[in-house]
């Protein structure tokens, strides 16, 4: 190697760590400063009950969430698995590229690195052991393609087990590695090994079939029925996906690839990185069929984006990745500019927005429940959702029961109440909207409301006098068991938790 070209690395070198550690510390005082999310305190609430499963999705966050509570609550520590995930990822790039070109290799894990989205995914969600589960499994079965490794196809199906018990998008990982398989060079070695890796991965998926089996089959049910309902034709959602690609690739590097296409196939072929390729464009692909007929979130693929960046180093010169690199810093210090600037604005000027009353709840959430203890043990305590009683159960470290018909998410709350406890009691119901006397007066001997005012923002105490448990069941319970428990005649089933506390739909 010529001297310059050694200078070359040792400057991509410093560069790397130098990323690498600043990126930790940017995460690190962000995941300190941000208030806690419903959602994330939602999924909190699911390591406080330890189970197996959950309503919404498997159970790995829950789990995580569970240990890492045996060490306080902090936010910081709540969101330590996200701020320590795009670093190990990056450093996975690294290592994963470093035998074929080490300069090549510190690029693209810096691109990764200083990406929005690596930068800015500081919350703890389902989506971050997917994420993290994703990369490892798929970063084994290439050592183990390289090494033909029976060792790396059984931890390559491990940590696919673990994304699987993390989110169903897990699939689409299986699907991308049944691609590749069938239409790549096959031997005996690589077929035991991929009968390996899926029997490794199978305990896994049993977990969560027994859990669904035992409890409504709520998961399965939520993510291909429940939440599925009315899609239909729209060029708009497909137009949404688009930006969303645009975005999270980046215009720069859509450009290159673009400049590339001719020769994409040869140089997929020929490069033994192609897993990769497969595990990022196989998803990619169904995303975009299924976003002409349903909203695509952002967050969706993001469990297959760190293999687009170690596809780059089959397509890109080191050119082309600096110039890259160069835009995607820019492009993350401009968000980095926005999310600095809503941190230090008063509370007050938020009021523009649609999510103004949530904002004050998230940062007053304080003065509420200071209005609500003189009334502790004298009440039980409730909201109207399940994202206000997420957050008051977290920093309050106090189950906050979800009152009415709620949401189709979030119910989890559905699992962990029985209103048949509540019967006779006084419940406290705090709500965000003006509450209709008739959405609660059937259901106590008698009721009074009462309105608070913080940061200019309407907040109301309901309060509930004697609760009628039998006309909440006869009205609210049995149109949420119609709504969200109807199982499909077809499918076998333990007893659900739902018929047997309230009586069969």
């Amino acid at each position: 190697m010529s001297s310059t070209a050694d200078d070359r690395v040792a400057f991509y070198r410093r560069l790397f760590y130098i990323t690498l550690f600043s990126t930790l510390i940017i995460k690190i005082i962000l995941a300190a400063a941000i208030p806690i999310t419903a959602d994330e305190a939602y999924f909190i609430e699911w390591g406080q009950h330890l189970s197996y499963g959950y309503y919404d999705h498997p159970p790995l966050v829950g789990w995580i969430l569970w240990v890492l509570l045996k060490f306080g609550n902090s936010t910081l520590l709540m969101r330590s698995p996200a701020v320590a995930m795009s670093t190990i990822i990056g450093v996975g790039i690294y290592l994963l590229l470093r035998s074929y070109d080490q300069a090549r290799a510190y690029l693209v894990a810096v691109l990764y690195m200083i990406s929005p989205i690596a930068v800015l995914g500081i919350l703890i969600t389902t989506d971050g052991p997917l994420i993290i589960f994703s990369f490892l499994s798929c970063a084994f079965l290439f050592r183990a393609l390289r090494d033909n490794s029976m060792k790396f196809y059984f931890w390559a199906g491990v940590c696919l087990g673990l994304a699987f018990l993390s989110k169903y998008f897990a699939v689409l990982l299986i699907g991308s590695y049944l691609a590749y398989y069938l239409f790549s060079d096959r031997n005996r070695d690589k077929t035991r090994g991929f009968v390996l890796l899926f029997l490794a991965s199978l305990p896994f998926g049993l977990i969560n079939l027994y859990w669904n089996y035992t409890h409504c089959w709520d998961n399965i049910l939520f993510n291909l029925l429940t939440r599925n309902h009315g899609m239909q034709l729209s060029w708009g959602k497909f137009l949404m996906w688009v930006g969303i690609v645009v975005y999270l690739v980046t215009p720069p590097l859509l450009f290159y690839l673009m400049r590339h296409r001719r020769e994409l196939a040869a140089r997929v072929h020929a490069s033994e990185l192609k897993i990769f390729v497969y595990s990022s464009a196989i998803p990619f692909a169904f995303f975009t069929v299924l976003s002409t007929f349903k909203d695509i979130g952002l967050h969706w693929p993001l469990s297959f984006y760190g293999f687009v960046f170690l596809s780059l180093a089959i397509y890109l010169s080191n050119k082309e990745l600096v110039t890259a690199t160069k835009f995607m810093a820019y492009f993350t210090a401009f968000h980095l500019v926005l999310v600095t600037v809503g941190l230090v604005m008063p509370l007050k000027d938020w009021n523009f927005t649609k999510q103004y009353d949530s904002i004050v709840f998230t940062e007053r959430n304080n003065v509420l429940w200071k209005d609500m203890m003189p009334y502790a043990g004298k009440y039980v305590f409730a909201t109207d959702r399940y994202t206000t009683s997420s957050i008051f159960s977290y920093l309050r470290n106090q189950h906050v029961i979800v009152f009415g018909v709620g949401s189709y998410h979030g119910r989890q709350d559905d699992i962990l109440t029985d209103f048949r406890k509540y019967a006779g009691k006084n419940i406290l119901i705090m709500t965000k909207s003006t509450p209709p006397v008739p959405d609660y007066a059937p259901y106590f001997r008698s009721i009074r409301i009462r309105k608070l005012m913080v940061a200019g923002t309407p907040f109301y105490m309901v309060f509930g006098q004697d609760f009628n448990y039998q006309a909440y069941r006869d009205k609210v319970l049995k149109w949420i068991m119609t709504a969200y428990y109807k199982m499909p005649h077809w499918l076998p089933h333990g007893p659900c938790y739902m018929d047997v506390r309230y009586g069969a739909h």
